[in-house]
């Protein structure tokens, strides 16, 4: 069922309660076992590959043993859940045989309830099963798989390792069912007609489950029937391409948006259609939005809200938005078949916006072309780079990096999110934008990578990671897994030496992280280094600074190649090793000019892994951090008792 539903890759770390399901993976020849070093890692692999696959039906899946391991997908989950992930949760857990010894069982905590792992993933998923019973066994997994695929959410499957090798004795029972209902369609349909009159002025909010669906053609038709502008919210942050149409007004997000689409959506607008949009605080209030004001009142009474979202309709008139206060609701009806009602209404818009015509948005390289590549990194010329690096040819650098080709972008939580919302964002990337930018669990975006270099729809697309110091202490490990998959990735890591987006709302000790070269870490991956080297690295007497990571990364790369021609330095003080059998190259940037540099070898050696930590100032913060920070930090005082602030 599982390869029925497009998933042909299962991530996951073994324990004695999986062995036998492992073993069955092993022996299937249509799905293979992607081991990971942790069992959030493998959630996170997961939960990318089901929002790559999802558009087309899919899932993703991952496996752990009882309690030790599934208890740790418990956050993965979470994430899952809020921003509608269709992740299949597989633990394996002790069979009757086990159950049976008047003891306990080891990784439980108890000699009589075995339901921990259960009851806790209910609270988190939208369906749950017990594989204990070969006669309904398969109507089990068939109800929830579907639940699954229909709600875009996750699952949990638990599988006694004792029922592994059980044959199932009845056929499923389950039968899926239509989602919408015709009669809610057609009073949905009759009520919000009124609101879509030629007099009104109508603008479209494309949020999540737009992407998940697959439903961008839909909401673009409708768009040019109303002649409506469109905008996308954080969690849809590629949903649509930002040269598509002339319709397209960018990303709403509150004073982080463009300031044409700020006006059309805070201040002219009549109606509003949310398509998709889960009502958060990273979609609204975070960002200083003024669609969601705390009395719950749109910014001119005048204004109607109607949300499509979990297959459900809600009309909220005359500005009220909460949905204690919406007037009406309207159930079972999916949101594609909502558009489609819509978009059969035939309804003219086409002078009631008297918006001036602006070509759709292009890439423009001017930001950056007069920089003094000598000059430090900041945080905004390291987005403006690879902006320029995803979207424009680089005659200086040899870049061959147009907008033909393709790219996936991770963005971890922080300022690898924030800093990455003024990227232009071509056709070719449409739907390759990715980042927990709802739930924000950190460490989120390396084991993301890995879930992308084995999905099927981002084969042909090379990733971009973006990551902080803070976010990689969580979740570095999975650089091997990505590695030892083939990756071609280009993994950016911010660092900044600590939380840069905790340090606006209440700085102090606690948002420092301890000093690490990271830059270092891929050489544990290598075949031919000698960690003998290193003890010989302060007894370089060629080196400027014997201790500094350049000088180390010179005698790495001595170590490595075993050739001084073969090293590659340059006078601004930072480092690149050049690999031998290796396929990964290790950079650490301070400056501009290094930085380019890097993703110039970036974009030559295309076969190969490429790690760049960049060296950020302390307190260096992304235009739309700076821009959001004063209402985070006024979050952490309003809480009460936050102390002095800094």
């Amino acid at each position: 069922r599982l390869k029925e539903h497009h998933c042909d890759k299962i991530f996951g770390v073994c324990g004695d309660f999986t062995l036998s399901l492992n073993a069955v993976i092993e022996n299937y020849e249509s799905i293979d076992y992607i081991p990971t070093c942790g069992e959030e890692g493998s959630a996170f692999a997961a939960d990318a590959y089901a929002r790559i696959n999802s558009k087309r039906g899919g899932v993703g899946a991952c496996l752990s043993t009882f309690n030790v391991g599934t208890l740790k997908l418990l956050n993965a989950a979470a994430c899952c859940l809020a921003e509608r992930s269709p992740t299949v949760f597989i633990g394996g857990s002790p069979g009757q045989h086990d159950k049976s010894f008047q003891q306990q069982v080891h990784h439980c905590v108890s000699s009589t309830d075995f339901t921990q792992c259960y009851t806790s993933f209910k609270e988190f998923t939208i369906d749950c099963c017990v594989l204990d019973d070969p006669s309904t066994a398969a109507t089990c997994i068939d109800r929830v798989l579907f639940n699954c695929c229909t709600s875009k959410k996750p699952v949990y499957i638990e599988l006694p390792r004792d029922m592994v090798n059980v044959k199932i004795t009845s056929r499923s029972m389950f039968h899926e069912i239509k989602i919408s209902n015709p009669l809610q369609r057609d009073d949905a349909i009759k009520a919000v007609r009124k609101f879509l009159y030629p007099v009104y002025r109508v603008a479209i909010l494309a949020g999540v489950e737009v992407m998940r669906y697959g439903l961008q053609e839909k909401v673009m038709t409708l768009s040019s029937n109303l002649q409506a502008p469109i905008a996308t919210t954080l969690l849809a942050r590629s949903c649509i391409a930002d040269d598509s149409s002339e319709m397209y007004v960018g990303l709403y997000a509150g004073q982080v948006s463009r300031e044409r689409a700020r006006v059309i959506f805070e201040e002219s607008a009549n109606v509003l259609l949310f398509f998709g949009v889960v009502p958060c605080d990273t979609n609204f209030r975070l960002l200083q939005s003024r669609l969601l004001a705390p009395d719950a009142i749109t910014p001119h009474s005048g204004m109607t809200v109607i949300h499509a979202i979990d297959n459900a309709v809600y009309i909220s008139e005359k500005g009220k938005f909460a949905w204690s206060t919406t007037k009406l609701k309207f159930d079972n009806i999916s949101l594609e078949d909502f558009l489609d009602d819509l978009i059969g209404l035939n309804i003219d818009h086409t002078k009631v916006w008297n918006l001036t015509p602006q070509p759709a948005f292009s890439f423009n390289n001017s930001i950056i072309s007069n920089i003094d590549c000598s000059e430090r990194l900041q945080v905004n010329y390291v987005f403006d780079m690879v902006n320029s690096f995803i979207n424009c040819n680089d005659n200086d650098n040899d870049n061959d990096n147009g907008s033909d080709k393709q790219f996936m972008v991770f963005a971890d939580t922080g300022d690898s999110l924030f800093g990455s919302l003024d990227m232009h964002i071509p056709r070719g990337m449409q739907d390759c934008f990715f980042s927990p930018s709802f739930y924000l669990s950190m460490g989120w975006s390396l084991p993301a990578a890995i879930g992308a270099t084995f999905a099927k729809d981002s084969c042909d697309k090379r990733s971009i990671v973006f990551i902080g110091d803070g976010a990689y202490n969580m979740s570095g490990s999975e650089l091997s897994t990505l590695y030892r998959s083939g990756s071609n990735a280009i993994i950016i890591l911010l660092n900044n030496a600590g939380y840069a987006t905790e340090r606006p709302m209440l700085d102090g000790p606690w948002n420092d992280t301890p000093h690490i070269n990271y830059f270092l870490f891929p050489y544990t991956m290598s075949k031919s280094f000698d960690p003998n080297v290193l003890a010989n690295i302060d007894a370089d007497a060629n080196a400027t600074e014997p201790t500094s990571p350049e000088s180390i990364s010179l005698l790495l790369s001595a170590a490595k190649i075993a050739s001084s021609k073969n090293l590659k330095s340059n006078n601004s003080r930072e480092s690149m090793v050049k690999p031998s059998e290796d396929k990964f190259v290790s950079t650490q940037c301070k400056t501009i000019q290094s930085f380019k540099n890097a993703l110039n070898t970036a974009s030559k050696m295309t076969d190969y892994l490429h790690f760049i930590e960049v060296i950020l100032p302390k307190n260096g913060k992304s235009n739309a951090l700076q821009r959001i920070a004063g209402c985070m930090g006024r979050d952490v005082f309003d809480a009460g008792g936050a102390g002095v602030r800094h």
